[in-house]
Formats: C-alpha cells, structure tokens, sequence
C-alpha cells in the first residue's frame, strides 16, 4: 500500500509544504513536475494535501499570489506617479 509519499518527505510535512508554496510561487513549474520535486509519487495526492493544509488547490493558490503581486506592482506604479506630479 503506498501513501502517495516518496520516502524522503515522511515526517517533514512542514519543510515540505513550504517548498512547495516557494516553487508554486515562482511560476517555474507545473503542478506535476512540482508535486515530484518536491517528492510527492501522486499529484493527485499533492494537491489533495495541499488543498488540507492551505485551503485551496495550488493553482488557485498560485491564482491569488500573481493577482496580488500585480495589485502590488499596480500601486507601486500610481504611487510613483503621484509623487512625479
């Protein structure tokens, strides 16, 4: 019976989830190759626990990230505007 896990992410759930989130965040990879990076054997069972710990799916996750982070560049943008004027 196989729990989904690569062996080497056993025990270290939180130091797993936190890279997963910085890999989701730099927008390098897709869900599957990031879900074997870091050393999940089924992406269905990445996202399911991934889902459980944050609440939503990578994607939306990574959804939400990108639209703040442009509201960010946004604000960044008007403000130096306002301060040119």
């Amino acid at each position: 019976m196989t729990s989904g896990y690569l062996p080497s992410t056993v025990g270290g759930g939180d130091l797993v989830a936190d890279r997963a989130r910085e890999l989701l965040v730099d927008g390098n990879l897709t869900v599957a190759r990031l879900s074997k990076e870091v050393g999940y054997a089924s992406v269905s069972h990445f996202i399911s626990e991934f889902r459980g710990r944050f609440g939503v799916t990578p994607r939306a996750y990574y959804d939400a990230h990108a639209l703040h982070s442009e509201l960010d560049t946004q604000r960044a943008k008007d403000g130096m505007r306002a301060t040119l004027a």
